[in-house]
């Protein structure tokens, strides 16, 4: 019977339909008519492998249109609906047997896609809405196994990316189904593909008004209550908050809330880093939401806390180029914050420096290019002086962390390197020509403060001594005279000597 419906779905052309001498449209009420097609699904369970294989096949190649002229796109829509309603009919029966079937449904899928008279619209919109409640069945008991629930990701992938306007065709059930996941099934979700795509598809959700408030909500209720936060999820997790703070209309206290919790998120970091340390075995134990296997795939050692806090960096760092000034003030701050917090991840020397050069600096030179870009524009007065009032908490926040790791930063091999690079910074600050606005008082004000800080500390730990075979007094010294010289004699009295 199995191979006798197999054999109709999948005729290989119209001619062999007119053979038999039926229609198309006949041709399929006979086929569900003498197959008893209710009776067919609701015992495939019991179908050896090959012949659930056979109907799989035969119903994914029918729903792409294999032997099969549509009259209208009504036609079209329906006969294709009604495949992959049988599709996720079949597989719901045979979730038991999951992974033995999906790769070579998987396999079909690709095939089909490559027919010289594929459409993926209906056929990827059809085959989302399917897979979607195939992932459901699949993530609502916890698996031990993950295949199935990277097979059935794999798929979802697919089929967006046939067609990526069904994503905005879509958005409104992707969003649903995606706010489903991570409220009713995120203690399930165990793979890097599926938390990676199911935060990637959320981020979509933020480009339509219309989904944009049930996606921001399901991030924000996903990241405030933190229990499913894990290692395996933290990246994509930042990434897909970046993403709805970058959106140019949403609303400010969603974004400072997103900023908020990306502070926050610094705890789980040190979280993770103590776990580490505190196993016997430098694994994962009851805090960890991945298993060991997972875990020991992302890094085995502690250098995946300092991997991910630069990641939460660089996000909270491109967030202080916003357009509006609240929003950039804020991202900084909340910069600040994760350094505060982040204190206990025991930063190494090389650490410190490589924080500072790829977060603290990057930020600290991208504020101040984007303040001199606006000042080279006509009428941009209001947007310079705003860049000019992030840019002074940015010089302040450097002058902070500095001072927070001011013993270990000064044992790096780099340190001589880094000092540098931090007067050079100041000195362009204090510097900041502004064409026609003026000059940056804000800046000249500030800076000499911020260096007479630094240096006191320096002197006072014995960082910055006058001896013969260190030039750092020197150079120092001299710098200073260029940047500041109102404070020269105070911060080098001996120099007068």
């Amino acid at each position: 019977m199995i191979n006798r419906f197999s054999h109709f779905m999948s005729l290989e052309s119209a001619e062999d339909a007119v053979s038999l001498g039926i229609s198309e449209f006949e041709q399929n009420l006979k086929v569900i008519k003498q197959c008893r097609i209710g009776n067919i699904f609701s015992n495939s369970s019991k179908f050896p492998e090959e012949a659930l294989l056979n109907l799989g096949r035969s119903l994914i190649y029918a729903a792409a249109g294999k032997g099969q002229k549509f009259s209208t796109a009504v036609e079209e829509e329906e006969t294709v609906g009604f495949c992959w309603d049988v599709i996720v009919a079949i597989t719901m029966a045979n979730c038991q047997r999951f992974q033995t079937f999906w790769h070579s449904f998987h396999d079909y899928l690709i095939v089909v896609a490559q027919f010289p008279m594929f459409s993926p619209i209906p056929f990827a919109e059809k085959a989302i809405a399917g897979l979607f409640k195939i992932c459901f069945k699949i993530l609502g008991t916890f698996q031990p196994e993950k295949i199935p629930e990277e097979l059935i990701f794999k798929s979802i992938n697919l089929m967006w990316k046939l067609e990526k306007e069904i994503l905005d065709s879509c958005c409104d059930f992707i969003t649903q189904s995606l706010n489903k996941i991570l409220t009713e099934y995120p203690a399930n979700l165990q793979t890097q593909l599926g938390w990676k795509s199911v935060l990637h598809l959320l981020q979509v959700s933020g480009r339509h008004t219309e989904t944009y408030e049930l996606g921001v909500e399901t991030l924000i209720q996903f990241m405030s209550d933190g229990t499913h936060v894990s290692r395996i999820n933290y990246a994509y997790c930042i990434d897909c908050a970046f993403s709805f703070i970058a959106l140019k209309n949403s609303p400010l206290e969603k974004n400072i809330k997103i900023l908020d919790l990306l502070a926050e998120s610094a705890n789980l970091l040190v979280e993770w880093y103590r776990n580490y340390y505190s196993d016997p075995a430098n694994s994962y134990g009851a805090h960890s939401n991945s298993s060991l296997d997972e875990a020991r795939g992302i890094g085995s050692s502690c250098s995946f806390a300092m991997n991910l806090f630069v990641k939460l960096g660089e996000v909270l760092r491109k967030s202080s180029l916003a357009r509006r000034e609240e929003l950039r003030n804020h991202a900084v701050l909340s910069l600040q914050k994760s350094f505060r917090i982040a204190e206990a991840l025991d930063f190494t020397p090389v650490n410190c420096i490589n924080c500072f050069n790829l977060v603290v600096f990057a930020m600290v030179d991208d504020l101040h290019e984007k303040m001199l870009e606006y000042s080279r524009r006509e009428h941009a007065e209001r947007e310079t002086r705003s860049m000019e009032a992030t840019l002074k908490i940015a010089l302040k926040l450097l002058t902070e962390v500095y001072l927070q790791f001011s013993i270990q930063i000064p044992q790096s091999p780099g340190f001589r390197t880094f000092w540098l690079g931090v007067l050079r910074r100041m000195d362009t600050c204090m510097k900041a020509d502004l064409g026609g606005y003026g000059e940056s008082t804000v800046l000249q004000e500030l800076v000499p403060d911020l260096l007479r800080q630094m240096i006191t500390m320096m002197k006072e730990r014995e960082i910055l001594v006058q001896k013969e075979d260190d030039d750092l007094w020197e150079i120092t010294h001299i710098q200073i005279q260029w940047i500041a010289p109102a404070i020269k004699d105070e911060l080098f009295p001996e120099e007068n000597l």
